[in-house]
């Protein structure tokens, strides 16, 4: 604090290249400051990925020994690998095809049914294979859109090609959707 007090730095990072998990991430650009003792503010932050970027800005409230409160965006499209390094299950794989991604969050970091239950994000993809790993089943997806809004899921379009000129679209929703992800 008698650092931010007396000096109120700001820091700019840029990096080549990194590794974060399995992914490598590039032309990582970033700058925060102190907007108080307490608020630490992200600007602008983008860097590449797989196919795609990823852009966030917002800011960590560290006031507090025993939560994190954020308020941030965050948008980015990047190969849909990415997602199964996200997602790493046993059932499901996705192959091909891009996903387009964008949130508002907000709630705190250490708790995420919180920010479940505070945020709102839209996920879509297209022209990309949906594999059941334990049948070896394959299902051509043309289009898939998923909106996330305060602990309520909507499936706005979930649409399967059925041989070469068909297709069927599906769509519904999961209200309280916290309490079927921890219970």
């Amino acid at each position: 604090r008698d650092i931010q007090d007396k000096y109120n730095p700001e820091i700019e990072i840029s990096l080549g290249q990194f590794h974060f998990g399995q992914s490598v991430l590039t032309d990582l650009r970033s700058g925060l400051h102190f907007e108080n003792p307490d608020l630490l503010r992200l600007d602008e932050t983008s860097f590449g990925m797989e196919g795609g970027e990823m852009k966030l800005q917002g800011y960590l409230d560290l006031a507090y020994e025993d939560s994190v409160p954020i308020e941030a965006t965050v948008e980015g499209r990047a190969n849909i690998k990415v997602l199964n390094q996200l997602l790493t299950n046993d059932q499901f794989t996705l192959s091909g095809g891009q996903f387009r991604f964008s949130a508002a969050l907000s709630g705190d970091l250490l708790l995420p049914e919180e920010i479940l239950g505070q945020s709102e994000s839209l996920i879509q993809m297209s022209d990309i294979n949906a594999i059941y790993i334990p049948a070896g089943i394959t299902f051509p997806v043309k289009s898939m859109e998923l909106e996330l809004k305060k602990d309520h899921a909507r499936l706005n379009d979930l649409t399967l090609y059925l041989g070469k000129a068909d297709a069927v679209t599906f769509s519904g929703d999961i209200k309280n959707l916290s309490a079927l992800l921890f219970g």
